[in-house]
């Protein structure tokens, strides 16, 4: 059986690879590391593509799959990486090669908020102020303003003293991208 749990097999180790939705195949990453193991490729395609497939396809998902001693393995799946939800958002191809000097789009507040909510998904520690700076500071580097209809985001999260918190960061990493 692929998808074990191990049972009392000593574990062989971890490889973590990023697989597109819809196209888990052998192919590198993952299917060199699976196959070095032994482990029954089909039955990890079969099962990633299912559990991946709430995702547009060629989307990159992070995985990390252990393999176990009697051929079997888990994994567990992420969110995809910031900068694809922030190209995809901002309608581009491609970051910037001139981070802080060439700008090739712009992404509203309000993105990069609803990116937070997401990539919030895989930091369970981590406060949604500090993730909205992180993804405001990687929209950044690729070359993103980070902008938008400030006046009416404030109306429309400051509901709570938390959601004014949050309002407030997001405002001024806006300005700090708007000056640097």
């Amino acid at each position: 059986g692929g998808g074990g749990e191990g049972g009392g097999a000593r574990g062989l180790g971890a490889h973590q690879a990023h697989g597109a939705c819809g196209e888990g195949s052998a192919a590198p990453p993952v299917g060199p590391a699976l196959g070095q193991k032994g482990l029954n490729l089909m039955d990890f395609c079969k099962s990633f593509n299912e559990k991946t497939k709430v995702y547009k396809d060629n989307t990159p998902i992070p995985v990390l799959i252990t393999a176990y001693s009697d051929r079997t393995f888990t994994y567990t799946t992420k969110q995809p990486p910031v900068q694809h939800m922030l190209k995809l958002a901002a309608g581009i191809q491609k970051g910037t090669g001139q981070p802080g000097k060439e700008f090739v789009g712009e992404i509203s507040i309000k993105k990069i908020y609803e990116i937070a909510k997401v990539k919030q998904l895989d930091m369970e520690h981590v406060g949604l102020e500090a993730v909205c700076s992180q993804i405001c500071a990687t929209a950044h580097n690729i070359g993103l303003r980070v902008g938008g209809d400030a006046a009416a985001l404030r109306a429309g999260l400051a509901t709570n003293i938390c959601q004014a918190i949050l309002c407030h960061a997001l405002l001024l990493c806006a300005h700090a991208a708007d000056e640097g």
